[in-house]
Protein backbone atom coordinates (compact mmCIF):
# COMPACT_ATOMS: atom_id res chain seq x y z
CA UNK A 1 0.00 0.00 0.00
CA UNK A 2 1.56 3.52 -0.60
CA UNK A 3 1.78 6.56 1.60
CA UNK A 4 -1.49 8.58 1.45
CA UNK A 5 -1.46 11.73 -0.68
CA UNK A 6 -2.66 14.34 1.23
CA UNK A 7 -3.81 16.67 -1.82
CA UNK A 8 -5.98 14.20 -3.67
CA UNK A 9 -9.09 15.10 -5.70
CA UNK A 10 -10.97 13.40 -7.86
CA UNK A 11 -8.80 13.75 -11.24
CA UNK A 12 -10.78 11.31 -13.94
CA UNK A 13 -13.35 10.14 -11.80
CA UNK A 14 -11.20 8.13 -9.79
CA UNK A 15 -12.52 7.97 -6.66
CA UNK A 16 -16.31 8.22 -7.42
CA UNK A 17 -18.71 7.67 -10.76
CA UNK A 18 -19.79 11.41 -10.91
CA UNK A 19 -19.19 14.74 -10.29
CA UNK A 20 -21.24 15.48 -7.54
CA UNK A 21 -19.38 13.81 -4.24
CA UNK A 22 -21.32 11.43 -2.15
CA UNK A 23 -22.31 12.46 1.59
CA UNK A 24 -19.83 10.27 2.99
CA UNK A 25 -16.88 12.53 1.66
CA UNK A 26 -17.73 14.62 4.56
CA UNK A 27 -16.28 12.39 6.94
CA UNK A 28 -13.99 10.19 5.14
CA UNK A 29 -12.48 12.59 2.01
CA UNK A 30 -10.30 11.27 -0.51
CA UNK A 31 -7.17 12.51 0.73
CA UNK A 32 -7.77 9.86 3.36
CA UNK A 33 -8.39 6.56 1.37
CA UNK A 34 -5.98 3.94 1.23
CA UNK A 35 -4.07 4.14 -2.32
CA UNK A 36 -2.64 1.16 -3.84
CA UNK A 37 -0.16 0.84 -6.74
CA UNK A 38 -0.83 -0.26 -10.59
CA UNK A 39 0.14 -3.22 -11.42
CA UNK A 40 3.64 -3.61 -13.03
CA UNK A 41 4.32 -7.78 -13.74
CA UNK A 42 2.77 -10.46 -14.50
CA UNK A 43 1.55 -12.50 -11.53
CA UNK A 44 0.49 -16.13 -10.42
CA UNK A 45 -1.83 -16.41 -7.60
CA UNK A 46 -4.70 -18.81 -5.84
CA UNK A 47 -7.73 -16.33 -6.73
CA UNK A 48 -8.59 -12.89 -8.40
CA UNK A 49 -11.27 -10.70 -7.34
CA UNK A 50 -11.97 -8.03 -9.80
CA UNK A 51 -13.40 -4.76 -7.69
CA UNK A 52 -12.36 -3.31 -4.83
CA UNK A 53 -16.09 -2.43 -3.93
CA UNK A 54 -18.08 -3.79 -0.64
CA UNK A 55 -18.81 -6.73 -2.42
CA UNK A 56 -15.28 -7.64 -3.93
CA UNK A 57 -13.09 -6.28 -0.39
CA UNK A 58 -16.02 -8.66 1.78
CA UNK A 59 -15.30 -11.89 -1.12
CA UNK A 60 -11.45 -11.25 -0.38
CA UNK A 61 -11.23 -10.72 3.36
CA UNK A 62 -14.25 -14.14 3.68
CA UNK A 63 -11.33 -15.96 1.30
CA UNK A 64 -7.55 -14.46 3.52
CA UNK A 65 -9.50 -16.05 6.65
CA UNK A 66 -9.72 -19.50 5.24
CA UNK A 67 -5.87 -19.30 4.20
CA UNK A 68 -6.24 -18.65 0.27
CA UNK A 69 -4.10 -16.12 -1.52
CA UNK A 70 -5.92 -13.40 -2.90
CA UNK A 71 -4.86 -10.42 -5.50
CA UNK A 72 -7.76 -7.96 -5.70
CA UNK A 73 -7.72 -5.87 -8.94
CA UNK A 74 -9.58 -2.48 -9.24
CA UNK A 75 -9.67 -0.51 -12.43
CA UNK A 76 -9.90 2.82 -10.80
CA UNK A 77 -9.42 3.27 -7.24
CA UNK A 78 -10.92 1.25 -3.77
CA UNK A 79 -14.37 2.10 -3.55
CA UNK A 80 -14.90 4.53 -6.69
CA UNK A 81 -18.31 2.81 -8.01
CA UNK A 82 -21.56 2.68 -6.40
CA UNK A 83 -20.73 1.19 -2.34
CA UNK A 84 -19.09 5.04 -1.82
CA UNK A 85 -22.58 6.70 -2.98
CA UNK A 86 -24.63 3.86 -1.28
CA UNK A 87 -27.31 4.86 1.41
CA UNK A 88 -24.96 2.81 4.05
CA UNK A 89 -27.81 0.22 5.00
CA UNK A 90 -27.77 -2.89 6.00
CA UNK A 91 -31.29 -4.78 6.22
CA UNK A 92 -32.82 -7.89 5.78
CA UNK A 93 -36.11 -5.09 4.55
CA UNK A 94 -36.20 -5.08 0.35
CA UNK A 95 -38.74 -2.73 -0.03
CA UNK A 96 -41.81 -3.96 -1.42
CA UNK A 97 -40.08 -7.69 -2.28
CA UNK A 98 -40.75 -9.99 0.03
CA UNK A 99 -44.77 -11.13 -0.79
CA UNK A 100 -43.45 -11.22 -4.61
CA UNK A 101 -40.05 -13.06 -3.67
CA UNK A 102 -42.44 -15.71 -2.25
CA UNK A 103 -44.72 -15.78 -5.28
CA UNK A 104 -42.01 -15.83 -7.26
CA UNK A 105 -39.55 -18.58 -5.40
CA UNK A 106 -41.69 -20.30 -3.02
CA UNK A 107 -41.89 -20.23 0.51
CA UNK A 108 -38.50 -22.24 1.48
CA UNK A 109 -36.23 -20.24 -0.81
CA UNK A 110 -37.40 -17.05 -0.01
CA UNK A 111 -36.40 -17.84 3.76
CA UNK A 112 -33.09 -19.22 2.51
CA UNK A 113 -32.58 -15.10 1.63
CA UNK A 114 -34.03 -13.78 4.48
CA UNK A 115 -31.66 -15.84 6.92
CA UNK A 116 -28.69 -14.54 4.52
CA UNK A 117 -29.84 -11.56 5.07
CA UNK A 118 -29.72 -11.39 8.90
CA UNK A 119 -26.13 -12.87 8.89
CA UNK A 120 -24.24 -10.66 6.45
CA UNK A 121 -25.87 -7.82 9.07
CA UNK A 122 -24.49 -9.90 11.96
CA UNK A 123 -21.07 -10.49 10.06
CA UNK A 124 -20.45 -6.82 9.69
CA UNK A 125 -20.78 -6.50 13.43
CA UNK A 126 -18.78 -9.34 13.82
CA UNK A 127 -15.52 -7.86 11.86
CA UNK A 128 -16.35 -4.30 13.05
CA UNK A 129 -16.14 -5.81 16.82
CA UNK A 130 -13.16 -7.90 15.87
CA UNK A 131 -10.80 -5.35 14.50
CA UNK A 132 -12.20 -2.07 16.17
CA UNK A 133 -13.42 -0.71 13.27
CA UNK A 134 -14.35 3.46 13.39
CA UNK A 135 -17.47 2.77 10.85
CA UNK A 136 -20.73 4.65 13.21
CA UNK A 137 -21.84 1.16 12.72
CA UNK A 138 -25.41 0.59 14.50
CA UNK A 139 -28.50 -1.45 14.89
CA UNK A 140 -31.47 -0.14 14.64
CA UNK A 141 -35.26 -0.57 13.57
CA UNK A 142 -36.20 -0.20 9.82
CA UNK A 143 -39.43 1.51 8.98
CA UNK A 144 -41.45 0.84 5.98
CA UNK A 145 -44.31 2.68 4.50
CA UNK A 146 -46.00 0.87 2.51
CA UNK A 147 -49.13 2.91 1.45
CA UNK A 148 -51.69 0.90 0.92
CA UNK A 149 -53.80 -0.95 3.52
CA UNK A 150 -53.70 -4.27 1.08
CA UNK A 151 -49.55 -3.50 0.36
CA UNK A 152 -49.47 -3.66 4.46
CA UNK A 153 -51.38 -6.91 4.71
CA UNK A 154 -49.43 -8.43 1.94
CA UNK A 155 -45.62 -7.46 3.58
CA UNK A 156 -46.88 -8.39 7.23
CA UNK A 157 -47.83 -11.80 5.55
CA UNK A 158 -44.70 -12.15 3.87
CA UNK A 159 -42.59 -11.15 7.02
CA UNK A 160 -44.32 -13.00 9.24
CA UNK A 161 -44.21 -16.41 6.82
CA UNK A 162 -40.26 -15.64 7.24
CA UNK A 163 -39.18 -15.49 11.03
CA UNK A 164 -42.92 -14.87 12.69
CA UNK A 165 -43.50 -11.55 14.88
CA UNK A 166 -39.64 -11.96 16.53
CA UNK A 167 -38.62 -8.61 14.82
CA UNK A 168 -41.78 -7.16 13.74
CA UNK A 169 -44.15 -4.56 14.32
CA UNK A 170 -46.91 -3.16 12.34
CA UNK A 171 -49.01 -0.02 13.57
CA UNK A 172 -50.69 2.68 12.02
CA UNK A 173 -50.41 1.46 8.33
CA UNK A 174 -46.73 1.23 8.51
CA UNK A 175 -43.97 -2.15 8.76
CA UNK A 176 -41.44 -1.91 11.37
CA UNK A 177 -38.27 -4.60 11.13
CA UNK A 178 -36.44 -4.46 14.09
CA UNK A 179 -32.07 -5.56 14.05
CA UNK A 180 -31.40 -3.48 10.78
CA UNK A 181 -28.76 -1.65 10.82
CA UNK A 182 -26.19 1.44 9.49
CA UNK A 183 -22.90 1.83 8.71
CA UNK A 184 -20.21 4.42 6.67
CA UNK A 185 -19.43 2.25 3.82
CA UNK A 186 -16.61 3.57 2.78
CA UNK A 187 -14.67 3.85 6.24
CA UNK A 188 -15.52 0.36 7.02
CA UNK A 189 -13.94 -1.20 3.50
CA UNK A 190 -11.22 1.13 3.67
CA UNK A 191 -10.75 -0.23 7.12
CA UNK A 192 -11.10 -3.85 5.97
CA UNK A 193 -8.64 -3.03 3.39
CA UNK A 194 -6.02 -1.57 5.56
CA UNK A 195 -6.65 -4.86 7.71
CA UNK A 196 -5.91 -6.99 5.30
CA UNK A 197 -2.84 -5.18 3.86
CA UNK A 198 -0.60 -4.96 6.92
CA UNK A 199 -1.59 -8.12 8.52
CA UNK A 200 -2.03 -10.61 6.11
CA UNK A 201 0.65 -9.54 3.21
CA UNK A 202 1.39 -12.95 2.27
CA UNK A 203 -1.88 -13.63 1.16
CA UNK A 204 -3.64 -10.58 0.32
CA UNK A 205 -2.07 -7.76 -2.86
CA UNK A 206 -4.54 -5.38 -4.17
CA UNK A 207 -3.76 -3.13 -7.66
CA UNK A 208 -5.53 0.09 -8.32
CA UNK A 209 -5.70 1.63 -11.44
CA UNK A 210 -5.61 -1.82 -13.34
CA UNK A 211 -8.51 -2.26 -15.58
CA UNK A 212 -8.88 -6.03 -16.66
CA UNK A 213 -9.10 -6.36 -21.01
CA UNK A 214 -10.13 -9.95 -21.38
CA UNK A 215 -9.84 -13.04 -19.38
CA UNK A 216 -9.88 -17.03 -20.64
CA UNK A 217 -10.58 -20.24 -19.22
CA UNK A 218 -7.53 -22.48 -19.46
CA UNK A 219 -7.66 -25.79 -18.56
CA UNK A 220 -8.41 -25.54 -14.83
CA UNK A 221 -8.16 -22.21 -14.04
CA UNK A 222 -8.09 -18.49 -16.02
CA UNK A 223 -5.88 -16.03 -17.39
CA UNK A 224 -6.54 -13.01 -16.82
CA UNK A 225 -4.98 -9.62 -19.59
CA UNK A 226 -4.47 -6.66 -18.06
CA UNK A 227 -5.02 -3.24 -20.73
CA UNK A 228 -1.62 -2.35 -20.43
CA UNK A 229 -0.54 -5.75 -21.44
CA UNK A 230 0.07 -7.84 -18.11
CA UNK A 231 -1.17 -10.82 -17.25
CA UNK A 232 -1.98 -12.90 -14.09
CA UNK A 233 -2.56 -16.75 -13.84
CA UNK A 234 -5.06 -17.75 -11.29
CA UNK A 235 -6.76 -20.98 -10.42
CA UNK A 236 -10.09 -18.99 -9.65
CA UNK A 237 -11.63 -15.89 -10.62
CA UNK A 238 -14.18 -13.24 -9.12
CA UNK A 239 -16.17 -10.66 -10.91
CA UNK A 240 -18.30 -8.38 -8.41
CA UNK A 241 -19.04 -6.20 -11.04
CA UNK A 242 -22.53 -6.03 -13.86
CA UNK A 243 -24.51 -4.45 -15.84
CA UNK A 244 -27.55 -2.19 -14.68
CA UNK A 245 -31.17 -2.33 -15.57
CA UNK A 246 -34.40 -0.80 -13.88
CA UNK A 247 -34.98 -0.89 -10.44
CA UNK A 248 -38.38 -0.07 -8.22
CA UNK A 249 -39.32 3.87 -7.74
CA UNK A 250 -39.21 3.55 -4.05
CA UNK A 251 -37.65 6.12 -1.31
CA UNK A 252 -35.29 5.14 1.57
CA UNK A 253 -34.03 6.99 4.49
CA UNK A 254 -31.09 6.93 6.59
CA UNK A 255 -29.00 9.07 9.05
CA UNK A 256 -25.05 9.43 8.70
CA UNK A 257 -23.12 11.29 11.02
CA UNK A 258 -22.34 15.09 10.91
CA UNK A 259 -19.50 17.61 11.79
CA UNK A 260 -21.62 19.04 14.62
CA UNK A 261 -22.40 16.10 16.84
CA UNK A 262 -26.07 17.77 17.66
CA UNK A 263 -26.56 17.13 14.02
CA UNK A 264 -27.42 13.96 11.49
CA UNK A 265 -27.41 14.31 8.02
CA UNK A 266 -30.48 12.42 6.55
CA UNK A 267 -30.26 10.27 3.71
CA UNK A 268 -33.10 9.75 1.06
CA UNK A 269 -32.55 7.95 -2.12
CA UNK A 270 -34.97 7.00 -4.90
CA UNK A 271 -36.42 8.17 -7.84
CA UNK A 272 -35.22 5.75 -9.90
CA UNK A 273 -34.96 5.67 -13.56
CA UNK A 274 -33.07 4.11 -16.63
CA UNK A 275 -29.18 4.98 -17.16
CA UNK A 276 -28.89 7.17 -20.49
CA UNK A 277 -32.68 7.48 -20.62
CA UNK A 278 -33.78 11.09 -19.66
CA UNK A 279 -32.32 14.39 -20.85
CA UNK A 280 -29.53 15.84 -19.15
CA UNK A 281 -32.36 18.67 -17.33
CA UNK A 282 -34.67 16.05 -16.10
CA UNK A 283 -32.54 15.00 -12.95
CA UNK A 284 -34.11 18.22 -11.51
CA UNK A 285 -37.51 16.73 -11.70
CA UNK A 286 -36.26 13.57 -9.45
CA UNK A 287 -34.40 15.45 -6.99
CA UNK A 288 -37.07 17.61 -6.55
CA UNK A 289 -39.52 14.64 -6.06
CA UNK A 290 -37.19 13.47 -3.04
CA UNK A 291 -36.78 16.91 -1.39
CA UNK A 292 -41.10 17.01 -1.41
CA UNK A 293 -41.11 14.14 0.15
CA UNK A 294 -38.57 14.66 2.85
CA UNK A 295 -40.11 18.51 3.67
CA UNK A 296 -43.40 16.67 4.40
CA UNK A 297 -42.44 13.70 6.13
CA UNK A 298 -39.24 15.83 8.00
CA UNK A 299 -40.39 19.41 8.15
CA UNK A 300 -37.58 19.71 10.45
CA UNK A 301 -34.93 19.22 7.68
CA UNK A 302 -33.39 21.52 5.80
CA UNK A 303 -35.26 21.63 1.96
CA UNK A 304 -31.78 22.65 0.56
CA UNK A 305 -29.53 19.39 0.62
CA UNK A 306 -25.83 20.00 1.11
CA UNK A 307 -24.68 16.73 -0.76
CA UNK A 308 -26.79 15.06 -4.02
CA UNK A 309 -25.90 12.51 -6.26
CA UNK A 310 -27.00 9.99 -8.52
CA UNK A 311 -25.72 6.43 -8.00
CA UNK A 312 -26.44 3.16 -10.30
CA UNK A 313 -27.73 0.04 -8.85
CA UNK A 314 -27.95 -3.51 -10.41
CA UNK A 315 -30.90 -5.56 -10.71
CA UNK A 316 -32.32 -8.55 -11.84
CA UNK A 317 -35.59 -9.49 -13.12
CA UNK A 318 -36.08 -11.76 -10.72
CA UNK A 319 -35.31 -9.78 -8.02
CA UNK A 320 -32.66 -11.89 -6.56
CA UNK A 321 -29.22 -11.71 -7.42
CA UNK A 322 -26.63 -13.69 -9.45
CA UNK A 323 -24.01 -15.41 -7.08
CA UNK A 324 -21.46 -18.09 -7.33
CA UNK A 325 -20.20 -20.00 -10.46
CA UNK A 326 -21.06 -18.59 -13.63
CA UNK A 327 -21.13 -22.00 -15.47
CA UNK A 328 -21.19 -25.34 -13.80
CA UNK A 329 -17.36 -26.95 -13.56
CA UNK A 330 -16.18 -23.51 -14.38
CA UNK A 331 -13.63 -21.47 -11.91
CA UNK A 332 -15.52 -18.24 -12.50
CA UNK A 333 -17.60 -16.49 -10.06
CA UNK A 334 -20.25 -13.58 -9.93
CA UNK A 335 -21.60 -11.27 -7.54
CA UNK A 336 -24.05 -8.88 -9.55
CA UNK A 337 -27.78 -8.39 -9.85
CA UNK A 338 -27.45 -7.04 -6.42
CA UNK A 339 -30.42 -4.43 -6.61
CA UNK A 340 -28.25 -2.15 -4.24
CA UNK A 341 -28.52 -3.89 -1.21
CA UNK A 342 -24.90 -3.80 0.61
CA UNK A 343 -25.95 -6.95 2.53
CA UNK A 344 -26.05 -9.00 -1.54
CA UNK A 345 -21.83 -8.14 -0.74
CA UNK A 346 -21.59 -10.07 2.19
CA UNK A 347 -23.90 -13.04 1.35
CA UNK A 348 -21.92 -13.37 -2.02
CA UNK A 349 -18.82 -13.34 -0.41
CA UNK A 350 -20.33 -16.55 1.85
CA UNK A 351 -21.32 -18.30 -0.69
CA UNK A 352 -18.05 -17.58 -3.10
CA UNK A 353 -15.63 -18.62 -0.36
CA UNK A 354 -17.53 -21.48 0.65
CA UNK A 355 -17.65 -22.98 -2.62
CA UNK A 356 -13.79 -22.19 -3.59
CA UNK A 357 -12.78 -24.06 -0.38
CA UNK A 358 -15.62 -26.93 -1.04
CA UNK A 359 -17.56 -26.13 2.30
CA UNK A 360 -21.56 -26.64 1.82
CA UNK A 361 -23.71 -24.06 1.49
CA UNK A 362 -27.75 -23.52 2.13
CA UNK A 363 -28.47 -20.56 0.31
CA UNK A 364 -26.11 -20.86 -3.08
CA UNK A 365 -29.09 -22.79 -5.10
CA UNK A 366 -31.20 -19.93 -4.50
CA UNK A 367 -28.74 -17.79 -6.05
CA UNK A 368 -27.25 -19.73 -8.53
CA UNK A 369 -25.57 -17.65 -10.82
CA UNK A 370 -25.94 -19.65 -13.97
CA UNK A 371 -29.98 -20.25 -13.49
CA UNK A 372 -32.22 -19.15 -16.32
CA UNK A 373 -33.44 -15.83 -16.34
CA UNK A 374 -37.31 -15.39 -15.89
CA UNK A 375 -38.49 -12.61 -18.36
CA UNK A 376 -41.54 -10.73 -17.79
CA UNK A 377 -41.98 -10.52 -21.09
CA UNK A 378 -42.04 -14.56 -22.81
CA UNK A 379 -42.99 -16.46 -19.68
CA UNK A 380 -40.38 -18.47 -18.62
CA UNK A 381 -38.10 -18.15 -21.74
CA UNK A 382 -35.04 -15.68 -21.97
CA UNK A 383 -35.93 -12.30 -22.93
CA UNK A 384 -34.47 -11.01 -26.14
CA UNK A 385 -33.04 -7.64 -26.76
CA UNK A 386 -32.92 -6.60 -30.74
CA UNK A 387 -29.66 -5.04 -29.94
CA UNK A 388 -29.82 -4.00 -33.70
CA UNK A 389 -33.02 -1.86 -33.39
CA UNK A 390 -31.57 -0.28 -29.59
CA UNK A 391 -28.56 0.89 -31.73
CA UNK A 392 -30.39 2.31 -34.01
CA UNK A 393 -33.06 3.99 -31.91
CA UNK A 394 -30.27 5.38 -29.78
CA UNK A 395 -28.99 7.16 -32.63
CA UNK A 396 -32.38 8.79 -33.58
CA UNK A 397 -33.41 9.88 -30.09
CA UNK A 398 -30.28 12.56 -29.81
CA UNK A 399 -29.96 15.39 -29.54
CA UNK A 400 -27.68 17.65 -31.29
CA UNK A 401 -26.40 21.31 -30.94
CA UNK A 402 -24.73 22.63 -34.40
CA UNK A 403 -22.80 25.40 -33.13
CA UNK A 404 -19.93 24.96 -30.33
CA UNK A 405 -20.39 28.63 -29.12
CA UNK A 406 -23.38 27.41 -28.43
CA UNK A 407 -22.53 25.20 -25.40
CA UNK A 408 -21.94 27.01 -21.81
CA UNK A 409 -18.67 26.58 -19.97
CA UNK A 410 -17.91 23.19 -17.96
CA UNK A 411 -21.03 21.28 -20.42
CA UNK A 412 -21.02 18.56 -22.38
CA UNK A 413 -22.97 17.41 -25.20
CA UNK A 414 -23.48 15.55 -28.37
CA UNK A 415 -22.49 16.77 -31.71
CA UNK A 416 -22.68 15.63 -35.60
CA UNK A 417 -19.33 15.40 -37.29
CA UNK A 418 -18.81 18.25 -39.88
CA UNK A 419 -22.93 19.12 -38.72
CA UNK A 420 -24.11 15.93 -41.29
CA UNK A 421 -27.29 14.49 -40.95
CA UNK A 422 -25.75 10.97 -41.05
CA UNK A 423 -22.22 12.06 -39.57
CA UNK A 424 -20.77 10.65 -36.55
CA UNK A 425 -21.40 11.24 -33.25
CA UNK A 426 -18.83 12.94 -31.48
CA UNK A 427 -18.85 13.59 -27.17
CA UNK A 428 -17.89 17.32 -26.85
CA UNK A 429 -17.00 18.93 -23.37
CA UNK A 430 -16.14 22.49 -23.16
CA UNK A 431 -13.77 23.39 -19.87
CA UNK A 432 -14.01 26.43 -17.87
CA UNK A 433 -11.62 28.43 -19.88
CA UNK A 434 -13.79 27.50 -22.86
CA UNK A 435 -11.27 24.66 -24.58
CA UNK A 436 -13.04 21.85 -25.30
CA UNK A 437 -12.28 18.28 -26.29
CA UNK A 438 -14.00 15.65 -28.50
CA UNK A 439 -14.27 11.83 -28.66
CA UNK A 440 -16.37 9.49 -30.12
CA UNK A 441 -19.76 9.64 -28.62
CA UNK A 442 -19.99 5.64 -29.04
CA UNK A 443 -19.99 3.28 -26.49
CA UNK A 444 -17.45 0.97 -27.19
CA UNK A 445 -19.34 -2.30 -25.73
CA UNK A 446 -22.12 -2.55 -27.57
CA UNK A 447 -22.13 0.54 -30.07
CA UNK A 448 -25.26 2.60 -28.21
CA UNK A 449 -24.89 6.75 -28.81
CA UNK A 450 -24.20 8.16 -25.69
CA UNK A 451 -26.31 10.82 -23.60
CA UNK A 452 -25.38 13.80 -21.45
CA UNK A 453 -25.46 13.58 -18.22
CA UNK A 454 -25.09 16.98 -16.80
CA UNK A 455 -25.85 16.35 -12.84
CA UNK A 456 -22.48 13.97 -12.66
CA UNK A 457 -20.79 15.49 -15.76
CA UNK A 458 -20.59 11.98 -17.78
CA UNK A 459 -21.44 10.88 -20.40
CA UNK A 460 -24.20 7.71 -20.39
CA UNK A 461 -24.93 4.46 -22.87
CA UNK A 462 -28.54 4.26 -22.61
CA UNK A 463 -28.01 0.45 -23.64
CA UNK A 464 -26.69 -0.79 -20.83
CA UNK A 465 -25.63 1.72 -18.41
CA UNK A 466 -22.16 1.84 -19.15
CA UNK A 467 -21.01 5.76 -18.26
CA UNK A 468 -18.20 7.64 -19.23
CA UNK A 469 -16.10 10.64 -17.46
CA UNK A 470 -16.59 14.13 -19.96
CA UNK A 471 -13.45 15.37 -19.18
CA UNK A 472 -10.70 12.11 -20.21
CA UNK A 473 -12.95 9.66 -21.47
CA UNK A 474 -12.83 7.20 -19.33
CA UNK A 475 -14.94 4.60 -18.62
CA UNK A 476 -16.56 5.01 -14.74
CA UNK A 477 -19.15 2.26 -15.18
CA UNK A 478 -19.60 -0.53 -17.18
CA UNK A 479 -20.07 -2.97 -17.98
CA UNK A 480 -18.20 -1.37 -21.44
CA UNK A 481 -14.10 -2.33 -20.52
CA UNK A 482 -12.39 0.88 -21.42
CA UNK A 483 -12.79 4.59 -22.22
CA UNK A 484 -13.90 6.69 -24.95
CA UNK A 485 -12.34 6.64 -28.95
CA UNK A 486 -10.18 10.35 -28.18
CA UNK A 487 -11.01 12.68 -31.17
CA UNK A 488 -8.76 15.82 -31.38
CA UNK A 489 -4.82 16.26 -29.25
CA UNK A 490 -6.85 18.18 -25.79
CA UNK A 491 -8.82 14.65 -25.22
CA UNK A 492 -6.05 12.75 -26.06
CA UNK A 493 -3.97 14.64 -23.56
CA UNK A 494 -7.00 14.46 -21.32
CA UNK A 495 -7.05 10.59 -21.33
CA UNK A 496 -3.43 10.53 -20.51
CA UNK A 497 -3.43 12.30 -18.14
CA UNK A 498 -5.99 10.44 -16.68
CA UNK A 499 -4.12 7.10 -15.86
CA UNK A 500 -0.52 9.02 -14.49
CA UNK A 501 -1.86 9.37 -11.00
Amino acid sequence: MMPRNENLSNPGLCFTSGRNDPVWTQTNPYASWPIFNKLAQDLETHTVVIGAGFAGVSTAYELIQRGVKVVLLEAREVTSGESGRSNGSLSACLGMKWADLIKRHGIENAKQVYNSHCFAIDRVEDIVRNHGIDCDYRKLACRIFCGSEENVTHEVEAYSSLEGQKNLVCENGEITVRNQAVFHPTKYVHAVLREMASQNPELFSCYTQTRVKIYKAVGNGVVLTMEEGHSIKATNMIMTVGAPVQGYPDIQVNAASHPDENLKYLIVTGGKHKTGHINSKGYDSYFERLQDWTSSNFPTANREPDYRWSSQIIDSNDHLPYIGREKPGKNIFVITGSSGSLTYGLIGAKIIADQITGVPNPWEAVYDASRIPKSKLFGGGIEKIHLEELVQKSREERTYITDIEDLPLCEGTIMLRNNEKDGMPLAVWKDKEGKTRTFTAVCPHAYGILVWNGEEQTFDCPLHGSRFDAETGRCVSGPANRGLTTHDEAAKEAAAASVQL
